[in-house]
């Protein structure tokens, strides 16, 4: 959870924004509710408020905003997942085409041969072209990750796992974390306001303090091996999509503003076919052992 939410305002039809900070709990409230929420209703925010309060929302949040949470998550359901009008919208991919809490299970190679966990970031650093957003933060991995030799298990849920509409699988994975940037001056006591941002320099920078890239890139292993089991004729190449971070309380229907190419509140992440082989080769002990 990002911390940089002091004075955040709400800004104009940012309906997320305008509910409180309740921290993790929350965020999995909102989890909760985009599983089970039938995307194909014909009243979609009356479908989310009625799912929220199936959840006893009412009673965990008693001073929660049903509606307010309903139009805004029916917002941020209709926001396009990429910088064109015609991308995909959590709206428009059917129920046969995506996956709720898709759980992985990955062993560290054979879960008895010990291999080089620090290697991990470095090993899929140099299969990333020079421009890539998160080369540097990977390079640097052993730092955060400096345990020389690992064994065992790594185990989680992806959110969703969607199938798009050019045949490739894509882990969607939601944030209802707050984002926000300084705003000169600062007020007469001293203290510097702070308003919502969801650019890509902002998300960039979020994903970087938590080790979300780290998260992203463990996921599309976990998809590979997935397709790879389940899917005739898996071919990386043509299957294998990218990782796709939803700040929520960024996305705010089909005019979410795009700068730069970066729809705010959608960050999309693509290491590529060849780096998701290489880090899963260094976690089946085939590299840096």
């Amino acid at each position: 959870q990002d911390d940089d939410t002091t004075g955040a305002a709400p800004a104009d039809g940012a309906l997320l924004q305008r509910l409180p900070q309740q921290g993790p709990v929350l965020g999995e409230l909102v989890h909760r509710i985009l599983e089970r929420v039938d995307a194909s209703a014909p009243d979609l925010e009356a479908e989310l408020v009625a799912v929220a309060d199936r959840l006893r929302a009412r009673s965990l949040f008693p001073d929660l905003d049903l509606d307010l949470l309903g139009r805004g998550l029916a917002a941020a359901m209709r926001t396009p997942l990429g910088p064109r009008d015609d991308d995909p919208t959590l709206v428009a991919i059917a129920a046969a085409d995506r996956r709720h809490e898709a759980g992985f299970l990955l062993p560290f190679a054979d879960t008895r041969t010990r291999i080089a966990a620090s290697r991990l970031g470095p090993a899929v650093a140099a299969a990333l072209p020079p421009d890539d957003p998160y080369r540097g933060f990977l390079a640097d991995l052993r730092l955060t990750w400096p345990a020389s030799h690992a064994v065992g298990w790594l185990t989680g849920s992806v959110d969703v796992v969607a199938r798009l509409p050019d045949g490739r699988y894509a882990v969607l994975d939601h944030k209802s974390t707050t984002l926000t940037v300084p705003v000169p001056p600062a007020t007469p006591d001293g203290r510097t306001t702070r308003r919502p941002e969801y650019g890509a320099e902002r998300m960039h920078r979020a994903m970087r303090r938590s080790l979300l890239p780290l998260q992203g890139l463990l996921y599309l292993v976990g998809l590979h091996r997935w397709l790879g089991l389940r899917l005739a004729g898996y071919d990386p190449a043509r299957h294998l999509g990218d990782a796709r971070f939803l700040f929520l309380r960024g996305m705010v229907g089909p005019g979410t503003p795009v700068r730069g190419g970066v729809r705010d509140g959608v960050l999309r992440w693509n290491p590529g076919p060849e780096a998701v082989l290489v880090a899963d080769a260094v976690l089946r002990g085939e590299v840096g052992a």
